[in-house]
């Protein structure tokens, strides 16, 4: 494809999405801010009405279930209401790449239909819109993962979790814009360009799940399905003040989905939900976990939701271990500041806080490297060269492509530093009160909130949790405060080349109104009790 013919594709898939939008949805052209205003997300409850704003602004999943359900809402009203916000937050920050209105409301209509004919839900999430990372395909629609190559394809069939999701009551309606690669985190790509943060659109929406956490961060949608290789779920979530969970590998079904480095299995990329509420994270999980979706993706575990081990972790004190720092980056005053109010709320809840021990985090960096770039580029370079597309120039520079052999040998590194860290979890039992190891983590999804567009450039503090395959949910704590963070934190000599770099940037102007958010991390398969101390964590910040 030459670079007049890639130009014209996009061109075309352009004015095909564009024309979805239903012109009573847009905001007119005449009233959308200028570039120099920056926050946007209180603009599009000026033009939706006042039933469509108090349903697209319930940050309460449960109760938007409920209230569907009841017949307080129809899944109609629900989903026309987050059809406008969404189209109205594509304006405002370019978050949506693929437009499903008509077939989501046909469904809404339908779903009404049973329920008032039968007294009925159809499922646990019964007329929850549902919006979809650009890489989950859905039947006789485009999934192009930000690649002009993969344009103008029409997917046969719906990958599984769309299928569960669609089984379970939920209603997919848009897809939402990824990176080049789908391995940065900052999100843009040659198709549909970059997107925003909608509390600050100088600032990034992180990556590579960054369409969905800036669309469900203005309210476009309450519950989205993103995707995690090394943070990709956490740090949109947390750059947008929202709540998100990593599962461990093979959790929640991934078949069927497109991706970069398909074939490897090494360190396997998991879907996951973002949301705007922690609700959400627990009603999309436990509907996914429960659909028994070992019967259409093999590689999922038949592991249904744990109800007990949930409970059980939602009760009673609990002992967390903070990570002030992971050994290489120190962060700075905002994300210092939110976990000493977590780690002093949580002690006023009766909870044990210890300090975490950093276990050599720049060797289990390096090992992740070695095996996420082994082939050198290649599975990216030539998805680029089908189109004649050009590399973005923040795509990560390709190393060397390693042997079998060489992979290998890494792999046994690998495996050898997770025993090392599950024994360093382990050893914490000689450092709490009751002789037992911590039952979680509190640590930073990075050393600082949202930054400029193109700075977003440290994921050690998430991709680490990816390498151990440790469950991990991001919550929201705080924001930027330009007088309490002013001032930076002496902590003596930098940890790193790179900590100098970062604490030298640091001026809280530079994170203007940007959320603040940390992460809390369990062990491999533990879901149902992440989540649950998550619960603890967000009653005792909001309570204590």
């Amino acid at each position: 494809m030459t670079i007049d013919n890639w130009k014209l594709a996009v061109e075309r898939k352009l004015q095909r999405r564009n024309a979805l939008f239903p012109k009573d949805y847009l905001i007119p052209a005449h009233q959308l801010p200028d570039r120099f205003t920056t926050d946007v997300t209180e603009i599009p409850k000026l033009h939706l009405s006042a039933l469509e704003t108090e349903i697209t602004e319930l940050d309460d999943c449960d109760r938007l279930l409920s209230n569907i359900a009841r017949g307080v809402w129809t899944a109609k009203q629900v989903m026309v209401a987050f059809c406008k916000r969404a189209t109205m937050a594509h304006q405002l920050v370019n978050c949506l790449n693929e437009v499903f209105f008509e077939s989501a409301l046909a469904r809404a209509d339908e779903l009404d239909n049973i329920l008032a004919t039968t007294g009925r839900t159809v499922g646990p999430l019964h007329g929850l819109p549902i919006s979809m990372k650009d890489q989950f395909c859905l039947k006789g629609h485009e999934t192009a993962c930000g690649y002009v190559h993969w344009l103008d394809q029409r997917n046969e069939e719906d990958s599984v979790l769309v299928q569960i999701l669609y089984q379970q009551g939920a209603i997919p309606f848009v897809s939402t814009n990824l990176p080049q690669s789908m391995h940065r985190v900052e999100t843009e790509n040659n198709i549909y360009g970059r997107t925003d943060n909608p509390f600050n659109r100088a600032l990034t929406c992180g990556g590579s799940s960054g369409g969905e956490g800036a669309l469900v961060g203005i309210r476009g949608s309450c519950v989205g399905v993103g995707t995690d290789l090394g943070g990709s779920i956490r740090v949109p979530a947390g750059f947008q003040g929202l709540y998100g969970l990593r599962p461990s590998f093979h959790r929640i079904p991934y078949y069927g989905a497109k991706n970069s480095l398909l074939g490897f299995e090494t360190l396997p990329s998991v879907a996951g939900p973002i949301s705007t509420s922690f609700s959400g994270l627990v009603n999309f999980t436990k509907a996914v976990v429960d659909a028994t979706p070992s019967l259409l993706d093999p590689e999922v575990l038949d592991m249904p939701w744990k109800e007990l081990k949930f409970a059980s972790a939602s009760a009673g004190p609990k002992a967390f271990a903070v990570m002030w720092n992971d050994g290489v980056v120190k962060p700075n005053p905002p994300i210092r500041r939110a976990l000493e109010e977590t780690v002093r709320k949580l002690r006023a809840a009766g909870h044990e806080v210890i300090d975490w021990v950093p276990c050599d985090y720049t060797y289990a960096g390096q090992i992740a490297y070695s095996l996420v770039t082994s082939d050198g580029g290649h599975d990216v370079r030539t998805a680029l060269e089908l189109s004649g597309e050009p590399k973005l120039p923040s795509l990560h520079k390709a190393s060397e492509m390693i042997s079998t052999y060489e992979e290998w040998q890494v792999n046994k590194r690998k495996l050898a530093y997770r025993k090392r860290h599950l024994d360093h979890w382990n050893a914490t039992s000689a450092r709490t009160s009751t002789g037992r190891p911590i039952d979680a983590i509190i640590s930073p999804i990075a050393p600082y909130a949202a930054p400029p567009h193109g700075e977003n450039t440290y994921v050690g503090y998430t991709a680490i949790w990816n390498f151990l395959d440790n469950v991990a949910a991001v919550f929201p704590v705080t924001k930027v405060d330009p007088v309490r963070d002013a001032v930076p934190i002496s902590t003596g000599e930098p940890l790193s080349e790179l900590d100098a770099i970062h604490a030298a940037s640091y001026s809280p102007q530079r994170y203007e109104n940007a959320p603040v958010s940390l992460q809390i991390i369990g062990r491999r398969q533990h879901e149902e009790e992440v989540l649950g101390l998550l619960k603890q964590v967000m009653t005792a910040i909001k309570c204590t």
